[in-house]
């Protein structure tokens, strides 16, 4: 065979590359004009099938979200069913539903699919109120547009048996003479009513009855009535007084009666704060000063004997703001207070044969 020059090989080759190099340019400037990382076309969802279901939302909906149960007689408990829709396109979540004070939630629906209905179901006690109420509950939800809707039950009360005042409340200061108070208790739709007994929460809060006086009488009352003498007790501790009297009648459609109860028993000497707290100090190096005020609430002036501390370089100033009644204690913390705990006692003599002395604890820390 014939042996071809290697001149006219080298020619034939550079005539092929000269041929194909427009093809290469074109591929190239058509791979070049394609977005970095893009997909090919048949690799992608449907267009604007994502934007469609990104843009699916839940709408909180509640057709009536006020209902009227009409007249109840005092002492029941009123159910309301709140029809809840979703009329979106997405899932409706109820995050919570949080009642008003005198309103439960008993049950929710958390979650309602789209075009479904759900429920929350919100109970009125009607114990202690008497006319004509509104309580609400506020339903918060994963709806973008209007995540809160509040639900409103309206309830007129009707009392079978009425009370005025509608609460007894007693101030007591240790020393004197123990506070009474009085209720009288009547019905406007049975003239024979009685009153069976009066359950006190405590032993130290006493409750009798006895007829009411005419002057003491309920106008829209009929028939008999009674008036409810509420005291304390000589020896009832110091502190608040939060609860409810228990008035049990012969009433058939109101056989109990909850009458509030509130007031406070006061010590002779009382100091606020109570405690002598500092806190947390973080710059160390300056002085402090915490201010207390003394009351006395007794009947009798008292006068103030030493009053000291046992904290390591506080000073305590005391300066009488209104004779053998009030009074203004400075404690103070020099600057040159080291760094740590503070710990220790106020000590306050006084006149008082009830309260001869009082100890105030001290705290805090420095640094």
């Amino acid at each position: 065979m014939p042996r071809i020059p290697s001149m006219l090989l080298r020619f034939a080759l550079a005539l092929a590359l000269v041929a194909l190099s427009p093809a290469l340019v074109r591929a190239q400037v058509e791979d070049d004009m394609l977005p970095a990382d893009e997909p090919l076309a048949s690799e992608t969802a449907p267009d604007g099938e994502a934007d469609e279901e990104a843009a699916k939302q839940p709408r909180l909906v509640a057709p009536e979200p006020v209902l009227d149960a009409g007249t109840v007689a005092r002492g029941e408990r009123v159910t309301a069913d709140f029809r809840i829709d979703n009329q979106g396109e997405a899932d409706l979540v109820i995050k919570s539903v949080q009642p008003a004070c005198g309103c439960t939630v008993a049950s929710f629906d958390s979650r309602i699919a789209p075009g479904e209905s759900g429920r929350v179901r919100a109970v009125v006690d009607t114990e202690t109120f008497a006319g004509p109420i509104a309580k609400s509950v506020t339903v918060l939800s994963n709806d973008p547009v209007s995540p809160r809707l509040l639900l409103t039950v309206k309830v007129d009360v009707r009392a079978h048996v009425l009370v005025q005042p509608a609460y007894a409340r007693l101030l007591h200061t240790r020393t004197l003479a123990p506070p009474t108070t009085g209720l009288t208790v009547a019905s406007p739709d049975r003239d024979d009513l009685r009153i069976l007994e009066v359950v006190t929460p405590e032993k130290w809060v006493s409750a009798e009855v006895r007829p009411a006086t005419e002057a003491e009488r309920i106008a829209e009352g009929i028939g008999e009535q009674w008036r409810i003498v509420v005291g304390l007790d000589a020896a009832a501790p110091v502190g608040p007084l939060r609860d409810f009297l228990e008035v049990r009648t012969n009433h058939p459609g109101q056989a109990k009666l909850l009458v509030p109860l509130s007031g406070m028993v006061r010590p002779v000497l009382h100091l606020t704060p109570e405690k002598a707290d500092f806190g947390h100090l973080v710059l160390a190096g300056q002085a402090r000063e915490l201010v207390l005020t003394l009351l006395n609430f007794g009947e009798a002036p008292v006068t103030l004997g030493a009053v000291t501390t046992s904290v390591e370089g506080a000073s305590v100033e005391v300066k009488e703001v209104e004779a053998g009644k009030r009074w203004r204690i400075a404690l103070r913390l020099p600057a040159t207070s080291p760094k740590g705990k503070i710990s220790g006692e106020l000590r306050i003599e006084t006149s008082s044969p009830e309260m001869p002395r009082l100890e105030v604890p001290v705290s805090g820390r420095i640094g």
